[in-house]
């Protein structure tokens, strides 16, 4: 079973019904060291991520992966889709949270806006189905029901480290037009993105 700790002490009661999702599991090679600890000015990209969900229509967020994680993944390191579809599969996680829909984002996406979000939100649920910004795989937001669980279960058996293109395909997700400013979902997976962007921020 999957090694659920602190998810009791997150839950609070909001309309919304959506969780949040960071994944912080990556092994951060490029950036040579983990990208959740790695500051932007005076907070961490986790402390930017974690207050960004806090701004978004959410009614609670927990980290996945990493030093910092409220849940634990049992295929650990298997790359992000694997943990998306974990989490998608946990019953502690739909017995804990109740959502009706997951939103999923990396820990490395500091100038993503809750405006976007919500964008990415409301559009999945006008399309009841999994939706993301084309060209760019994260973040996603998926409903969780067995429309969408089902299919990752069987994928999950045949693939043990799916790629997040794997499962938007096998969740026959929808690519949304992302008309905002571009940097906006840029990663910053390296010293020079992060020295890129402590210029500009």
């Amino acid at each position: 079973m999957c090694a659920v700790s602190g998810i009791q002490d997150l839950i609070e009661q909001s309309p919304h019904h959506c969780l949040g999702v960071i994944l912080a599991g990556g092994r951060s090679s490029r950036m040579g060291k983990d990208k959740a600890t790695v500051r932007i000015g005076q907070r961490t990209m986790l402390d930017i991520t974690r207050s960004l969900l806090d701004a978004a229509p959410l009614n609670n967020h927990i980290v996945v992966g990493g030093e910092f994680a409220d849940w634990s993944e049992e295929c650990y390191g298997h790359g992000p889709g694997r943990a998306i579809c974990e989490v998608m599969m946990s019953t502690a996680i739909a017995d804990s949270f109740a959502p009706d829909y997951v939103l999923f984002l990396p820990v490395d996406m500091p100038l993503l806006t809750a405006q976007t979000l919500r964008k990415l939100i409301d559009l999945a649920k006008e399309k009841q189905r999994a939706v993301y910004f084309d060209a760019h795989y994260l973040p996603l937001v998926i409903p969780l029901n067995e429309v969408t669980i089902n299919p990752l279960k069987s994928l999950t058996k045949s693939q043990p480290s799916p790629s997040v293109r794997r499962v938007l395909n096998t969740l026959g997700a929808y690519p949304a037009n992302f008309t905002g400013a571009t940097a906006e979902l840029a990663n910053i997976n390296s010293p020079a993105d992060l020295t890129a962007l402590s210029v500009s921020y």
